[in-house]
């Protein structure tokens, strides 16, 4: 279960594609655990959180809302970590 159909973001790709890729990537991550995949999701996680390393922010208001999203991402990751591996 991953992402892979979509064209891989390049380095300079535009703001505005990012949050999408990442939400998009956090939903994905969210769909796999629900499946018992931990594995995929964690790695969905991951790459929701090198995606948004790479947003720039206007004000410190949006600064400090994308840290918080950040916390939440590592706090799922650390669930995937929780549960047992399922034999597929």
């Amino acid at each position: 279960m991953t992402l892979d159909f979509l064209a891989p973001l390049a380095a300079n790709s535009p703001q505005p594609d990012l949050p999408t890729h990442a939400f998009l990537r956090e939903r994905l991550g969210e769909c796999a655990m629900i499946i018992g995949k931990f594995e995929d999701a964690r790695k969905a996680y991951e790459k929701a959180l090198e995606i948004r390393r790479r947003l720039t922010f206007a004000t410190a208001q949006e600064e400090k809302h994308a840290a918080q999203i950040e916390a939440l991402i590592w706090g799922e990751i650390g669930q995937t970590w929780r549960y047992p591996q399922r034999p597929h």
